[in-house]
């Protein structure tokens, strides 16, 4: 199983390196297609691992985006395995960096990714406001969409995988299982949105981190054996009113498991750096 839930993506070329430990031969990975030649590439499988014939599940959600996506799409698209959660992100674009003469610098996008079969990971991002506000107000369903009867999928570009199976565009990886893991989760994005689990965590480390350090000297431990107190979370919750004046989160804080593991995760990274963050995160 790979957990892809939350990841907002990464390098290409790392996305493309775990990508061929699960693909044989010479499979095309992904494509980058732009307005001018220069921004056309492919990417495909080049070596043999152990792990390209083992059963495999991807699990994602609409968090999951860019380098996340990449991935989802090719085990897709090849059959390799199944996609499980809510549609994806989409974040597909190609961007370039130019430096400029008086020292700054801009990004510049020159092309979007595409899944081995052709379907765009970008979503239609047009309208900005409604590109960012589409996943949350988003309702995916629950259930089993290898059928493609639920109406999350309908109405969407439809591709044939080498297994005539069929997979959809549109946007993002619309997965083979709809299980959303979004309801209740309104408070979280909102503070997601607002950056409260970094600030957050970065306010309680600056006060906390040279205690958590010394007694805890490897991550497994700390994964195992650290918990906030009582005057943890109801600073967490004086915060988040800062953050975000009446935001009534007091018990989506006190006794909510995501919310406490999602600083903890932040906490961990200060510490281990990302290995400790997707550690944390990923139990």
């Amino acid at each position: 199983m790979i957990d892809l839930r939350n990841n907002t993506g990464g390098y290409l070329n790392e996305a493309v390196k775990i990508s061929d430990y699960f693909l044989s031969g010479r499979k095309l990975i992904v494509s980058t297609k732009g307005r001018i030649s220069q921004a056309n590439e492919t990417f495909a499988a080049e070596d043999s691992y152990p792990f390209e014939q083992m059963p495999l599940v991807v699990l994602i959600n609409r968090a999951s985006a860019s380098a996340s996506e990449i991935l989802a799409g090719a085990i897709q698209d090849w059959d390799r395995g199944l996609v499980v959660g809510e549609r994806s992100f989409g974040k597909g674009l190609v961007q370039q960096q130019l430096q400029l003469q008086d020292g700054s610098a801009i990004r510049l996008t020159i092309a979007k990714y595409f899944t081995p079969l052709g379907r765009s990971i970008q979503r239609d991002y047009e309208n900005r406001e409604d590109y960012y506000s589409e996943i949350e107000t988003r309702k995916d369903e629950t259930g089993d969409n290898l059928n493609h009867e639920l109406d999350s999928a309908k109405d969407k570009p439809v591709y044939l995988t080498p297994s005539k199976r069929k997979v959809f565009g549109g946007g993002g990886i619309t997965p083979d299982y709809f299980v959303s893991e979004f309801k209740d989760k309104q408070v979280a994005l909102e503070l997601l949105k607002n950056n409260f689990f970094s600030q957050a965590s970065l306010k309680w480390f600056e006060v906390n981190g040279t205690e958590t350090k010394k007694k805890f000297k490897e991550l497994v431990a700390f994964q195992k054996d650290f918990e906030f107190n009582a005057q943890d979370i109801n600073g967490f919750y004086e915060f988040a009113n800062v953050i975000i004046p009446e935001s009534g989160i007091r018990a989506e804080i006190s006794s909510g498991d995501y919310m406490k593991n999602r600083i903890k995760a932040e906490i961990a990274k200060f510490i281990w750096n990302q290995q400790g963050y997707f550690y944390v995160a990923s139990r």
